[in-house]
């Protein structure tokens, strides 16, 4: 039988998939075994890896490696797109098959240096900045634009917000239980091309697995679409437009302000913890 010696952690697109974080620690390893004494069986079997969960939404290189006495060894694991996988074991010479733990690939994968880190994730000529209200160091955060085969969207009733007005879908997960306030910066070239482009024109979409209170001061509710991240993740996740927050008492997820900064357009957003997506 096989079984995982260690488990993948999220790592960077493109980077070596390890069983430490960004690309440390020993690669992945993956034992053939006598499930009656538990011992690794001397063997030189060729062991291949396979996307499991994420199947589709990437490729995977580096799959192959012969074991030796047993342990196979995949020195040169990575994936091409950014996305939450599992790895399947398989041996020609073994009809069981074994599942890794989940992990993340993210495009920026970075770590909190202390009280004002902040984390910036650029996608053409648009950024969105996270800055947590009490940044710690050693603190880990993970992100991406446009995850493959998730859809995000308040394109649906009472929003019917058209996702032509947000260029892009940000997914983030960060370590720590602190509220974050996020800039969103979309640029004049978007904008220009926009009708009803004033600042007080625009919205914020929202998903968390976290119910929160939407734009029409009702509980959000669940994502509605069959590739959304309800979908995507396994877990029931809420998607709605956000509310301007309470200038008095701001309460997160809202809305700080949307501004004019030399024709892009703005967006402050509070978030409480939590790892949602935001369009």
């Amino acid at each position: 039988m096989l079984r995982f010696a260690n488990q993948p952690k999220t790592t960077r697109t493109r980077r070596l998939t390890r069983d430490g974080r960004d690309s440390e620690g020993e690669p992945i390893r993956v034992e053939i075994y006598d499930p009656v004494t538990g011992k690794t069986v001397d063997t030189d079997v060729e062991v291949t890896l396979t996307l499991r969960l994420g199947a589709g939404r990437g490729n995977l290189s580096g799959g192959t490696a012969t074991a030796v006495r047993g342990v196979a060894t995949f020195q040169d694991l990575s994936i091409d797109q950014p996305g939450l996988f599992t790895l399947e074991a398989s041996s020609a010479g073994d009809k069981d098959s074994a599942v890794s733990q989940g992990f993340m690939v993210a495009d920026t994968v970075e770590t909190c240096t202390g009280p004002g880190c902040s984390f910036t994730e650029t996608k053409g000529e648009h950024t969105y900045t996270t800055t947590p209200q009490q940044g710690r160091q050693g603190a880990e955060w993970a992100s991406s634009a446009n995850l493959p085969g998730v859809k995000v969207s308040c394109d649906f009733d009472p929003f019917f917000y058209p996702d032509d007005r947000q260029p892009n879908a940000i997914w983030y997960s960060y370590d720590d239980d602190t509220a974050k306030e996020i800039e969103i910066v979309i640029h004049k070239s978007l904008v220009d091309q926009t009708p009803d482009n004033a600042p007080s024109d625009y919205r914020v979409a929202y998903s968390s697995p976290v119910q929160f209170t939407d734009r029409t001061g009702s509980p959000a509710r669940e994502d509605p679409w069959p590739d959304g991240p309800s979908a995507y993740f396994g877990t029931t996740w809420f998607t709605g437009l956000l509310p301007d927050c309470d200038p008095q008492n701001p309460v997160a997820p809202c809305v700080l302000e949307w501004a004019d900064a030399g024709g892009n357009r703005v967006a402050k957003v509070l978030t409480p913890p939590g790892d949602p997506f935001i369009r």
